[in-house]
């Protein structure tokens, strides 16, 4: 569990995006797993400052993102949490609530996924935020868990209380962009390849506080199921952004069943064989610039 140059990168976005964190949680005490010179220039913090240097994020937060204070919560009390509690369990109804929760890293470890989500949704305040930097793709055996992008576009969507949710891919061989993924349609997937390990990163705002929440359903199936459609194609090839899916929706069904189909799976197998990293030539994607460095302060 930590922050590394990717999560410090997402931090200074909403920082720019959303202000100061104000009240924060993070859940489990997280690590500032970036070297401290990397920290200094890249926050453009001065040498007098030990913020950069500190075991945990707690100081950073505070001191150059405007949280107002820092607890954690955790499992276990081995690395100091403010409060001890297993995420696999309900919290306590009178646990208290904050404006910022940070999970980096630590929800795949959770087994009970409903559970661990609802108690992040239970921590934060109607008008705060949750952020998220966990893992996306090639971490198989790190966690229980990989998240996709769609995960968390029907986690967090207004229909269940939250609004302005954004959802990055970070390719851990890159520091230089994100790619930002675009909302599922209800008509196709906003699927995404990379050979390397890839980070899911999550900003959203909660702004109601709802009781019985719809169940999360996965978004083209919900679509399907509501207009009463069935397709014989699987995957994305009925999605207008790429080429294969614009010359699907001009066939009519029999022509499509008979080309498009028996395709699509040869597609999809070249495309992983030859994929490195993510790119912008997703149609699910589109390539962003990670916030530049700060200048750096004058000497207190």
């Amino acid at each position: 569990m930590g922050i590394d140059a990717h999560g410090i990168r997402f931090l200074e976005y909403v920082l720019r995006a959303n202000g100061p964190m104000k009240g924060t949680l993070t859940v489990g005490h997280q690590a500032l797993d970036v070297p401290e010179r990397e920290v200094r220039d890249y926050l453009g913090i001065t040498a007098s400052r030990q913020c950069a240097a500190s075991k945990y994020i707690d100081d950073l937060l505070v001191e150059e993102f405007g949280a107002s204070s820092v607890a954690s919560v955790d499992a276990s009390s081995y690395e100091g949490a403010t409060y001890v509690r297993d995420l696999n369990l309900e919290l306590e109804p009178a646990f208290p609530q904050f404006d910022t929760v940070i999970d980096a890293g630590t929800l795949e470890h959770v087994f009970d996924v409903r559970t661990g989500f609802g108690n992040i949704n239970h921590c934060c305040k109607v008008g705060g935020q949750i952020l998220h930097i966990l893992p996306a793709n090639n971490f198989v055996g790190h966690g229980f868990y990989q998240f996709s992008p769609e995960f968390f576009y029907s986690l967090y969507s207004e229909a269940r209380g939250f609004a302005d949710t954004e959802v990055y891919l970070a390719d851990l061989g890159r520091l230089n962009a994100w790619w930002k993924v675009v909302p599922p349609i209800g008509v196709s997937r906003s699927t995404a390849m990379c050979s390397r390990e890839t980070y899911t990163l999550v900003r959203t705002r909660k702004v109601a506080e709802l009781t019985g929440m719809r169940p999360v359903q996965q978004s083209d199936y919900a679509s399907k199921w509501a207009s009463h459609e069935e397709s014989s194609v699987e995957h994305s090839s009925h999605d207008g952004r790429t080429f294969l899916g614009t010359l699907s929706n001009l066939l009519p069904g029999p022509t499509r069943a008979m080309i498009i189909s028996p395709l699509t799976p040869r597609l999809v197998q070249a495309r992983r064989r030859f994929s490195t990293g993510i790119h912008s030539r997703n149609a699910a994607l589109s390539r962003v610039s990670v916030p530049p460095p700060r200048h750096r302060k004058s000497a207190a």
